[in-house]
C-alpha cells in the first residue's frame, strides 16, 4: 500500500497521518509513503515504513512524477491512498494502467473543487474528511450518493485531559495555519489588543508559514501589541505544544482542514472559532465557543472569559474533550481504514471515465 502526502498535508494532518501509517505497519501491512517533506522520514523510522521523498510531487517539477512512479514502484502497489489531490493526474493515470485502487482523501475545499471539475474514474474512491465535503459530492452526483464515504480525522486521546485554569497568570493562546489572505488574523490581532487594553495578560503563538507573515507582523506592530505575539515559522511544532496552551483560536473558516483545533479539544483546551466552519467537529457550545465572522469584539469577549476560567467556558472545554474521545479516537479509525483497504484490493473494473466526467485526469 502506498500513501501519498505533501509537506502541506503533513503540516495540517501530521499526528493522524503518522499514527495511521505507523499503526498499519505495526500490524503487518506493507506500507510505503511518498512525500515531498524531508522531515517526515525520521518521524517514521521506528516503524517498518518505507519512505520516498520526491520533489516532483508538487510545483513545476510535477511533470517528472510520471516517470518517477514507474521507476520507484515496480511492481506497483495494490492500493494508493492520496491525502489531498497533489499529483492526482499522474497518480490517476498510473493506477489505472497498473490496475491499482486509488483512494482520494479530500482534505480541503480546493480538493473538492478539483474533483468536481475532473470527475471520478473507475478505479477511484472518494473519501471526505468532513460531512460538508461529502454533501457537495452528493449534490454533484446524486446517483452515487451512497458511494461517497466520510472518513473523519482521528487523534490520540490523552488518558486524562485537564481543562487549564489560567486565572491569575498569563493566558496562552495558539493559532495554527498558513499566513495568506484567508487567515483572519486581523480579527485575532484586534481582539488581543482589546483584551490587553483591559489589563489581561495574554500571549499568542502564531504557528505557520506563508507569504503574508510579514504583513501580519506589521499589523501586530501597528496595533502596538508586539509584546503579546510570537511568530513560529515551524508548521510541525504545534502538535507538541498545543497541550501547553489555554485557548486555540480559529479566526476564519478553514479552507484547508487542520487537526489543530481537534487536538486542542482532545486535550481539554478551549477552542474559539468563527461561526462559518465546515468541519463536523465544530459543534456550537459543545466543542467550541463561536463568534460572528470578523467580530473582534465577540472574540475578545470569549478570550476574557477564558482568562478567568468562566464556568461556561470550562464546561464547553470539558464537553469538547468528551466529544473527541467518543468520535475521533485514532484506534477505531485505524481499524475502519484497514477494513476499507481490504475491501478495495482486487475489486477494480476496467478503466473508463467516471460519473459525469468532462475532463481527463
Amino acid at each position: 500500500m502506498l500513501h501519498v502526502i505533501t509537506a502541506d498535508g503533513h503540516a495540517r494532518l501530521g499526528p493522524m497521518f503518522r499514527s495511521l501509517v505507523a499503526g498499519l505497519a505495526d500490524r503487518g501491512t506493507l506500507v510505503t509513503v511518498l512525500t515531498n517533506d524531508r522531515r517526515l522520514p525520521p518521524l517514521l523510522e521506528k516503524h517498518a515504513v518505507d519512505t520516498h521523498v520526491a520533489d516532483a510531487l508538487c510545483g513545476w517539477r510535477q511533470w517528472r512524477l510520471h516517470g518517477y512512479l514507474r521507476r520507484a514502484f515496480d511492481p506497483p502497489p495494490d492500493i494508493v491512498h492520496v491525502w489531498g489531490t497533489a499529483g492526482l493526474s499522474y497518480l490517476s493515470d498510473w493506477t489505472l494502467h497498473a490496475g491499482a485502487s486509488l483512494l482520494i482523501h479530500l482534505t480541503s475545499q480546493a480538493d473538492v473543487d478539483r474533483v468536481l471539475r475532473r470527475g471520478v474514474y473507475a478505479n477511484e474512491t472518494l473519501l471526505a474528511l468532513c460531512g460538508a465535503y461529502r454533501r457537495r459530492l452528493q449534490q454533484r452526483w446524486p446517483g452515487l450518493a451512497d458511494a461517497f464515504e466520510v472518513f473523519g480525522p482521528g487523534v490520540r486521546i490523552p488518558p486524562a485531559p485537564q481543562v487549564p485554569s489560567p486565572r491569575g497568570r498569563t493566558l496562552g493562546v495558539i493559532w495554527v495555519g498558513r499566513f495568506d489572505e484567508h487567515h483572519g488574523l486581523d480579527v485575532l490581532i484586534e481582539a488581543v489588543a482589546r483584551v490587553a487594553a483591559q489589563r489581561t495578560d495574554v500571549q499568542v503563538a502564531l504557528i505557520g508559514t506563508g507569504s503574508a507573515a510579514q504583513r501580519v507582523w506589521q499589523e501586530i506592530e501597528r496595533r502596538r501589541v508586539a509584546r503579546c505575539f510570537s511568530l513560529v515559522a515551524d508548521p510541525l511544532v504545534w502538535d507538541g505544544t498545543i497541550a501547553g496552551a489555554d485557548v486555540c483560536v480559529v479566526p476564519a473558516a478553514q479552507r484547508e482542514l487542520s487537526l489543530a483545533p481537534l487536538v486542542a479539544m482532545a486535550h481539554g483546551r478551549v477552542v474559539v472559532a468563527s461561526r462559518d466552519q465546515h468541519a463536523d467537529w465544530f459543534v456550537e457550545d459543545r466543542t467550541y465557543l463561536q463568534f460572528e465572522p470578523r467580530s473582534a469584539v465577540e472574540l475578545a469577549f470569549h478570550l476574557q472569559r477564558a482568562a478567568i476560567a468562566h464556568r461556561h467556558v470550562v464546561a464547553v472545554a470539558r464537553a469538547g474533550a468528551r466529544y473527541a474521545r467518543e468520535h475521533h479516537d485514532i484506534e477505531p479509525l485505524l481499524a475502519r481504514l484497514a477494513t476499507r483497504y481490504r475491501e478495495s484490493t482486487g475489486h477494480n473494473t476496467p478503466p473508463s471515465p467516471g460519473p459525469g466526467s468532462e475532463a481527463t485526469p
